[in-house]
């Protein structure tokens, strides 16, 4: 992960430390994030407005993530002066 150039004070860079240390010692440990996910929900759901949380399921998030890799490999390829575009499938007889 490339760092980034933020300018902390030596007291809020130890703490960033630590607090980066915690979340990766703890993130095989899901009833953690299980327990702050419900929290976070409770929080939504008295605010005025926020309504009901439906997750949308994993399919979701993978599609989203599939646009954000596509959108993002169009600029670079628009960048270098080329075009993507979608293969055509294959049959399978030989012709």
């Amino acid at each position: 992960m490339k760092q980034r150039r933020v300018r902390f004070t030596s007291t809020a860079r130890s703490h960033v430390w630590r607090e980066k240390l915690w979340w990766l010692e703890n993130r095989t440990h899901t009833e953690i994030f299980a327990a702050e996910f419900e929290e976070a929900l409770r929080i939504l759901a008295v605010l005025p407005g926020a309504g009901t949380y439906t997750d949308p399921g994993v399919g979701y998030y993978e599609a989203k993530y599939r646009e954000r890799i596509l959108r993002s490999l169009s600029k670079r390829a628009t960048s270098l002066g080329f075009q993507l575009v979608q293969l055509q499938p294959v049959s399978d007889g030989v012709s």
